[in-house]
């Protein structure tokens, strides 16, 4: 024994140990592979019964701090984005279940009473991998529908995101360019049959016109009509051809001014529909994975709404095994 100011300097020497003789009991020890897996997994992989005993040495996938207790011994502990594990038990796991490792092997120990390690139930056999999703433009965090720890499957909803008001403008958007492009064609079949009665009634004149002028051109051969007057014939001639042209040159114009309305209404059309099937898709967000939510954070803010990710270890079942080798 060492007192006084010396005392933590001092040597001590144990000179009689004395053991007594407990309970049998068993114990079992494996490894646990930790790539892409969270804390909590581990902890699902560990059995009910018995006490068991956690060490690794695991780098993280994201960096994080968790210091121990002051005067206590260091069972859990992070720096960075390393995380050490010495003799550490479920309740000092708990805390960090949520924590996603990218690399590292856990060495678990287990110990139990004599004769209750044969009745553990066998461990499924899997890998797990690290898998973030995206949600974009969502008004509030509200609409995203899991949380932290919860079971997901593939194909499930992650996300109910209405996108109200943003639906409504594209659908007044695209029922607007549908009204425009039905009254654009329905001014453009009249003006098509108006400016055919008028070159109807133009071309008759002009046939008429025609027959005019051959007939004063003959007239002036015969002395009956003078030259002036085959002249006036041939230019009324003339105007009534340019008239013609004027409703053909109208006409054409008309028929290129729908075309570039309609190119633009057909435009505002499919951008309108594929907004609102953008909008769509992401009201029902679906999981593209079978695995467990392990974080949930927001991404980005922006005059849209926010952009929250959500990761997730997938679960892919291989097969099983027991507790006598590596997971």
């Amino acid at each position: 024994m060492a007192a006084g100011s010396q005392a933590d300097e001092a040597e001590m020497w144990a000179f009689r140990v004395t053991a007594e003789k407990g309970e049998e009991i068993a114990v079992r020890r494996w490894t646990v592979e930790m790539t892409g897996r969270s804390i909590g997994d581990l902890l699902d992989l560990l059995p009910e019964s018995g006490e068991c005993f956690v060490n690794a040495d695991l780098v993280l996938a994201t960096s994080w701090q968790h210091k121990p207790i002051t005067g206590e011994f260091s069972r859990a502990s992070a720096s960075g984005s390393n995380l050490t594990l010495r003799s550490a038990r479920g309740e000092d796991l708990r805390a960090i279940r949520n924590v996603v490792v990218a690399s590292g092997v856990a060495l678990v120990r287990a110990e139990f009473e004599h004769g209750k390690a044969e009745g553990m139930a066998e461990v499924d056999h899997f890998t797990k991998h690290a898998r973030e999703v995206l949600l974009e433009d969502l008004p509030d965090m509200q609409s995203c529908l899991v949380n932290v720890g919860d079971e997901v499957r593939e194909g499930q909803a992650l996300v109910r995101n209405a996108h109200k008001e943003k639906v409504l403008s594209e659908r007044s958007k695209l029922g607007d360019a549908r009204a425009q492009l039905l009254l654009a064609a329905e001014t453009m079949q009249k003006n098509e049959e108006t400016a055919a009665a008028r070159l109807k009634v133009q071309r008759s004149a002009i046939e008429d016109a025609k027959s005019e002028v051959e007939k004063v051109r003959w007239l002036v051969e015969q002395g009956a009509k003078t030259q002036r007057e085959h002249a006036e014939s041939k230019r009324a001639l003339a105007a009534l051809e340019e008239q013609e042209s004027e409703t053909l040159r109208a006409l054409h114009e008309q028929r290129l001014e729908f075309k570039k309305l309609k190119i633009n209404l057909d435009a505002a059309e499919r951008g309108a529909q594929e907004r609102l099937q953008a909008l769509a898709a992401q009201e029902w967000a679906r999981c593209p994975i079978d695995g467990k939510v392990t974080g949930i954070r927001v991404e980005s803010v922006g005059t849209d709404g926010i952009d929250v990710v959500v990761e997730m270890v997938q679960t892919v079942t291989h097969g099983s095994g027991t507790t006598n080798g590596t997971f």
